[in-house]
């Protein structure tokens, strides 16, 4: 079993490969002259080539939400190595439950998942409960949070944590969860991991590389949806 795993989001691509139970991985920061849509297949063949440049038997990588620029190039990379490996597994997990994961390593608190927008709010994913074996993940409603909004959901739930992939502005210091974890390593345990096989063995979103709005396109337009015509 070789699984390819690649997680890029906000200035950081990170690749690793896992064959049999070795572990390769590598991260590199993005800048405007060193671009995702030029780092990342040098980076997955330079650690390839560290694994034997084995065939793969599982492809991974985060289908979303998060800036169209950087999905486009992900997911055209997965679906490229699909066509290439058309047998093997695929795991297409949200953008949340790669970073919810990471901070359940660091936490047991409960745990909101923020993702930018980048039109002045966020998206929140809330996470209630610890991620064990006998408690499952149970994912709350997805809401859009601006900082006000924020404040006052942590002021009256303070056991929260939160992880974001953005910064913050200092006043949620004491409620981040800070980290220097490979998101791409994280992305293979959380595949790996039996409370999490529930979700996304019973779930085709999770097994084909479509971008999340394709799915949710509130996600991608984030304009309200006239349901009366």
């Amino acid at each position: 079993m070789t699984i390819l795993s690649f997680y890029s989001q906000n200035g950081e691509c990170s690749v690793a490969i896992k064959k049999q139970q070795i572990l390769y991985q590598e991260t590199v920061l993005l800048t405007a002259d060193r671009t995702q849509a030029q780092e990342l297949i040098p980076l997955i063949q330079h650690v390839w080539k560290q694994a034997d440049n084995s065939p793969f038997t599982t492809l991974m990588t985060a289908r979303g939400p998060g800036a169209f620029t950087s999905l486009r190039v992900t997911l055209s990379v997965a679906q490229g190595f699909s066509l290439a490996f058309n047998q093997a597994q695929i795991f297409a997990p949200t953008h949340f439950d790669v970073l919810y994961y990471t901070a359940a390593q660091h936490t047991s608190n409960p745990v909101m998942a923020l993702i930018d927008s980048k039109r002045g709010d966020w998206y929140g994913r809330i996470y209630p409960n610890t991620l064990t074996g006998a408690h499952p993940i149970t994912i709350a409603e997805t809401q859009v949070f601006d900082a006000v909004k924020l404040q006052k959901y942590l002021q009256e739930n303070p056991a929260f944590k939160i992880i974001a992939d953005f910064p913050l502005e200092e006043s949620f210091t004491p409620y981040r969860i800070f980290h220097q974890d490979n998101l791409a390593v994280r992305q293979i345990e959380l595949f790996q991991d039996p409370a999490f096989k529930f979700v996304w063995q019973n779930d085709r979103e999770c097994q084909t590389f479509q971008p999340y709005y394709f799915y949710d396109p509130i996600y991608g337009k984030k304009k309200q949806i006239n349901v009366s015509g």
